[in-house]
């Protein structure tokens, strides 16, 4: 490349593919396919930077509802001051509304931490040959609520879970409820009793649906957090309707109870 270039540095990031996948990787992209019907419909997502044609399927629909719950996007796609803001970081939409508001409830120390911990691969390592002291030494970071706080290990709870469901981790939450589908608790996680509700950052499907990375909490605090997503108009009847239910009458009881 001449004698105007420095020495460079070569890193084999596709090296563990075969060569028929490495060449595939370098490929320019097929074309789209035409569709017809509203399958096959275009929409303009502004970003108050530049616009972009998107096909509307059912992941894209739900990541576009993910974000206008999030507060990042208006109800016509348009990228709000809050998501302006959440763009600068490089998280995604639940991590980056999780450290702005954190703001707002005095512990945005602790939400970098746990941020920090979550955008990187399992600090925690388990070799066959050393499983036992490998469980003794993750056993001395468990915190009794969950995992999240586990991960921080300190006393910071409510406050904690105020902040993490507000700015976007009670999303996970809502997808599984408002889905009515049934998960398993992943081996993995720290609590030591079998919590009603939990917010989690992790599916893992293997024989069974588990849910990794997991915090008891409680079913209250959901409704007051996002009421607009628990809106039980939207719930077929099922089993999850039913406890969002009581919970709705419940706190309509004590608030005419302080009256």
């Amino acid at each position: 490349m001449g004698d105007q270039v420095g020495p460079v540095k070569v890193v084999p990031l596709y090296s563990s593919l075969s060569p028929a996948m490495q060449q595939k990787i370098f490929e320019p992209a097929p074309p789209p396919v035409k569709e017809d019907g509203p399958a096959g419909r275009k929409i303009v997502v502004s970003t108050n930077i530049a616009e972009t044609s998107l096909t509307i399927n059912e992941t894209l629909m739900r990541a576009l509802e993910a974000l206008n719950y999030l507060g990042a996007i208006d109800d016509d796609g348009n990228l709000t001051t809050l998501g302006e803001i959440m763009s600068e970081f490089p998280l995604d939409p639940q991590m980056s509304k999780m450290l702005v508001v954190s703001l707002e409830f005095n512990c945005s120390n602790e939400i970098l931490s746990i941020s920090a911990m979550l955008s990187v691969p399992n600090c925690f390592v388990r070799p066959r040959e050393a499983q036992k002291a490998a469980d003794e030494a993750k056993a001395r970071f468990g915190h009794i609520d969950g995992d999240h706080l586990m991960l921080l290990n300190e006393g910071y709870g409510s406050k904690i879970f105020h902040a993490g469901s507000s700015l976007g981790m009670y999303w996970t939450l809502l997808d599984t409820v408002k889905d009515n589908q049934v998960v398993h608790l992943h081996p993995s996680n720290c609590l030591d009793h079998k919590p009603e509700w939990v917010i989690y950052n992790e599916y893992v499907q293997t024989n069974n649906n588990y849910i990794r990375t997991v915090t008891d909490i409680r079913g209250e605090w959901v409704i007051g957090i996002a009421p607009h997503y628990y809106d039980l108009t939207n719930f077929l009847l099922c089993e999850a309707k039913r406890v969002l239910e009581k919970l709705y009458k419940k706190r309509e009881k004590e608030s005419k109870n302080r009256k």
